[in-house]
């Protein structure tokens, strides 16, 4: 068991603590995964669902025209292009739209 100066760690290979010690620490890792902005209804956003259901790829969809927040989310990933599907994969935009061009 840590002593409780060590009760709160956080997430990096080395954790320091005010008495000046250290403790190798494991790296904490979360992956996010694939995650989807969609307008239900929209055409483009269902040919991605098709696309990654086909691939056996998991994903994580939020709604973008109904969710303010989620919509807020999306905008800041795209550098505020509301065109959906916005696709963000473990954090980092990957683009917006379907197809080729992609469109929305």
């Amino acid at each position: 068991r840590a002593p409780k100066h060590h009760a709160r760690v956080r997430p990096s290979f080395f954790t320091s603590c005010a008495a000046g010690c250290y403790t190798t620490q494991q790296k904490e890792e979360r992956t996010v995964g694939l995650v989807m902005y969609i307008k239900p209804g929209c055409p483009y956003c269902q040919a991605a669902r098709d696309h990654y259901k086909a691939q056996g790829i998991e994903w994580t969809e939020y709604d973008a025209q109904n969710d303010r927040e989620r919509r807020k989310e999306m905008l800041a990933y795209s550098g505020g292009d509301p065109t959906v599907p916005c696709i963000v994969e473990n954090g980092a935009y990957v683009g917006s739209g379907w197809g080729t061009p992609p469109r929305g």
